[in-house]
C-alpha cells in the first residue's frame, strides 16, 4: 500500500522523484499534489463557462477523488458531516466540515438546546435538505443543484440561511422588519442559531411521544408546515375519526373548504352537537387559541372526553401555495408538509446511522449538552 503525507499526496518513489525532477527542469512547471489537484479541479468545475455539463462532470470527478479517502478530523461532529458528504451526492463536498461542526455547536448553544444524538440528527437532516452545506449567500467554487436554479425564478422568499427558517419565526421572536430577519439568517452563525431556536420551539410539543416514526414525522412536518401545527392537526384527526366525516389533517384549524366556503371541524362537531354539546361561536373561539392554550380549551377537553384519551399529535398535511408548491412536487414529490416530512425522516434513517456510529467511537464530544 502507497504511504501518504499529511497533505493527501502519494509519497514519491526514487522512479517517480526523477520523472518529476525532470518535468520541473523542462517546463518550469511543479506537479501539483493530491490536494492541490482537488482545488484546482473544483474551481475548475466553476469556471467552465462554456458548457454546464462538461463543468458537473469535472465537479463530480473531483468529488469523487475527495471522497474516496475521507479526511479524519478530531472533532466526531465533523467527521459526521464528512461521511454525509459522502452519502449524499447533492451535498457539497467542498464545505468545511470543521466550520460547520462549530457553527452547529454554537447556535446549539445559544438557544440552549440540548446536543443529543437525535437533536443532533434531526438538525443535520434538515441542513443536509435545506442547504447541502452551502452557506448563504453563495459562496464562489460551489455549483447549485438544478433545484435551486429552477426556484430561483418562482418563489418570493420567506425562508432563508443554512436551515430555510421561515423569517416570520425571526421577526415576531426578536421584533424586527423582513428585511433585517432576512439579512439575519443569511449568514452560516446567525442561520443555524434561529434553526437551532426554532427547532427547540418544536420539540418541546413531541419530545415525550414514544413512538420514533410519529414523533420525528410531527417534527419535521412543522418544520415546513410551521411550529406547532401537528398539534393542532390531531384535533383534526380525532374529530374526524370520531364522527367519520374526512378532513385534511392541515393544523389550520379555521382554514374553510374552498366549495363549501366552511370550516370542516367546526361543521363537524356542530352537525354531532349532541355528542359534544358545544356552541359553533365557542368552538371558534377556543379555535383561534395559540397551540400552547388551545389544550386547554372546553373544546379540546371535551373532544378528548368523547374520545376518552388525550389527542395524540398527527403529522400537519399542508399543501405549499401557488407555483413553488408545484415545481417542488414535479421536481421533488414535496409539495406538501406531510410528503416533505416524509421524505426527511427517510434521509434521518441514514444520518442517524453515522451519529450512532461516531457515538460508539468518541461519545462525550457527540452526546455532551
Amino acid at each position: 500500500m502507497d504511504e501518504t503525507f499529511d497533505d493527501g499526496s502519494i509519497a514519491p518513489t526514487k522512479e517517480s522523484k526523477s520523472k518529476k525532477a525532470k518535468i520541473e527542469s523542462k517546463s518550469g512547471i511543479k506537479p501539483l499534489n493530491r490536494r492541490q489537484f482537488l482545488q484546482v479541479a473544483g474551481l475548475g468545475a466553476v469556471g467552465i463557462a462554456g458548457s454546464t455539463a462538461a463543468a458537473r462532470t469535472v465537479e463530480r470527478g473531483a468529488r469523487a477523488l475527495a471522497l474516496a479517502t475521507p479526511e479524519k478530523f478530531k472533532d466526531p461532529l465533523a467527521n459526521i458531516i464528512r461521511e454525509m458528504q459522502g452519502e449524499f451526492p447533492d451535498t457539497d463536498w467542498t464545505a468545511d466540515p470543521e466550520k460547520w461542526a462549530n457553527a452547529i455547536r454554537s447556535g446549539f448553544s445559544r438557544a440552549n438546546l440540548s446536543q443529543t444524538p437525535e437533536n443532533l440528527g434531526i438538525a443535520l437532516t434538515l441542513i443536509r435538505a435545506s442547504s447541502g452545506f452551502r452557506e448563504v449567500p453563495p459562496v464562489y467554487g460551489q455549483l447549485p443543484t438544478p433545484p435551486e436554479t429552477s426556484f430561483d425564478t418562482l418563489k418570493k422568499q420567506w425562508t432563508g440561511g443554512p436551515m430555510e427558517v421561515n423569517f416570520n419565526y425571526v421577526m415576531e421572536l426578536e421584533g424586527i422588519s423582513e428585511k433585517e430577519a432576512l439579512q439575519k439568517l443569511n449568514s452560516l452563525d446567525e442561520g443555524l442559531y434561529y434553526g437551532a431556536s426554532m427547532l427547540k420551539d418544536i420539540l418541546q410539543y413531541y419530545k415525550d411521544i414514544p413512538d420514533e416514526k410519529l414523533r420525528l414525522g410531527c417534527i419535521f412536518a412543522d418544520w415546513n408546515a410551521g411550529v406547532g401545527r401537528s398539534v393542532r392537526a390531531g384535533l383534526q384527526a380525532a374529530v374526524s375519526k370520531l364522527t367519520w366525516i374526512p378532513m385534511r389533517q392541515t393544523g389550520l384549524l379555521l382554514l374553510e373548504d374552498p366549495k363549501t366556503k366552511s370550516v370542516p371541524v367546526i361543521d363537524a362537531i356542530v352537525k354531532f352537537d349532541k355528542v359534544f354539546n358545544l356552541p359553533p361561536d365557542a368552538v371558534r373561539s377556543d379555535l383561534e387559541k395559540p397551540t400552547p392554550e388551545i389544550r386547554e380549551t372546553v373544546t379540546w377537553k371535551q373532544v378528548e372526553k368523547v374520545l376518552g384519551h388525550a389527542i395524540e399529535p398527527t403529522p400537519a398535511d399542508i399543501d405549499v401555495p401557488g407555483l413553488v408548491g408545484m415545481a417542488k412536487e414535479a421536481m421533488l414529490k414535496e409539495g406538501s408538509s406531510k410528503k416533505y416530512a416524509d421524505h426527511r425522516l427517510s434521509e434521518y434513517k441514514v444520518v442517524g446511522n453515522i451519529v450512532s456510529a461516531a457515538i460508539k467511537e468518541t461519545p462525550p464530544p457527540i452526546a455532551g449538552s
